[in-house]
């Protein structure tokens, strides 16, 4: 069976939780994803960038703002209307286990006052 050869890690991804050993654990060649600029995989620069675009999120353009609120409206909308709808159809099912529990108990009863009694079949 071949073996996978990893190339060592570059300075810059000192501090990542994927370099074990001085090779990363995800890429072949980890200085090929800073070529590009920054590596998207490493770890401490992650959580920076996922704070950066949280900040660039709650900066939403004034024009744009009604529209958003009016999705989130309809998704808000079509995400009870789902709830609603799987509601009715857990109650639905509890009422159908009723009637059938009941229509049982029915049957047993007439069941029970047709069937004939000890006394009745020794005549």
């Amino acid at each position: 069976m071949k073996t996978i050869d990893r190339q060592p890690c570059v300075a810059q991804c000192c501090g990542c939780e994927l370099a074990e050993g001085g090779r990363c654990q995800k890429y072949l060649v980890p200085a090929g994803q800073w070529r590009r600029g920054v590596c998207r995989d490493h770890s401490a620069l992650r959580a920076e960038m996922l704070e950066a675009n949280k900040e660039i999120e709650q900066k939403i353009n004034p024009l744009k703002a009604n529209k958003v609120s009016a999705d989130a409206k309809r998704f808000e909308a079509r995400q009870n209307a789902k709830e609603a709808k799987a509601e009715a159809k857990k109650k639905a099912r509890a009422v159908e286990k009723v009637r059938a529990q009941a229509a049982r108990d029915a049957a047993r009863q007439r069941a029970a006052t047709n069937r004939p009694s000890a006394g009745q079949k020794a005549k």
